[in-house]
């Protein structure tokens, strides 16, 4: 996971956020237009409704953001997907 930066705004947006499934044999790349005042609760909103409908949930991230930042980021994650589990799946 990482961002592409300082770009011109476009739609509003003026990041993309860049995920690589390296788990597939294809290497999917996934470019998302976001906003560079995005925060980890919404990185993992973002997260949720671009990336895990298509890949589920990720058993690790590779990302340069920092461990402050990454570590946010999995508590929101969690915190979001115990909102959607059904009851009984959460653990």
């Amino acid at each position: 996971m990482d961002f592409i930066t300082d770009l011109p705004l476009s739609h509003g947006f003026d990041i993309l956020l860049v995920i690589v499934n390296h788990i597939s044999i294809s290497k999917q790349a996934h470019f998302i237009p976001t906003v560079k005042s995005l925060n980890a609760p919404g990185l993992a909103h973002l997260y949720i409704a671009a990336i895990s409908k298509l890949h589920g949930l990720p058993s690790s991230i590779i990302s340069d953001q920092g461990s402050v930042f990454m570590s946010l980021f999995w508590n929101a994650l969690t915190s979001q997907c115990d909102d959607w589990l059904p009851p009984g799946a959460q653990s």
